[in-house]
């Protein structure tokens, strides 16, 4: 069964790398977001923007990936942030915990100036 789900990875800025997140963050999302995770930390990034301005769906699946996420993150001492998300998956966030682990930018411009400004 394929994910109905694309993570593209980019790099933005020195030492920082987006993920730009497209489909449905479900249990299905879990080998394309270690995979483009894996991707950005080969890039010898310390900051990895996730870009959810293409979420269509996520479920309670989908928010345990991305703690498990954070966690992998920490312990590789790299930062994450995201930007583009919806007035609901604002709500998300806000109501499992997730916007105390991502900082949540407006924009992408935002997101990089905060990560370069952690480097």
């Amino acid at each position: 069964m394929d994910p109905k789900l694309t993570i593209s990875v980019r790099g933005v800025d020195e030492g920082i790398a987006a993920l730009d997140i497209a489909g449905e963050m479900t249990r299905l999302a879990e080998q394309p977001l270690d995979a483009a995770f894996a991707e950005a930390s080969r890039l010898g990034t310390r900051g990895v923007l996730l870009n959810f301005s293409g979420l269509t769906y996520m479920n309670n699946k989908g928010v345990g990936l991305l703690v498990r996420l954070l966690a992998q993150a920490g312990s590789q001492g790299r930062q994450l942030v995201a930007v583009g998300l919806n007035d609901h998956y604002r709500r998300v966030f806000k109501l499992t915990g997730l916007d105390e682990g991502f900082p949540i930018f407006a924009t992408e411009g935002e997101a990089v100036a905060a990560l370069s400004k952690k480097g």
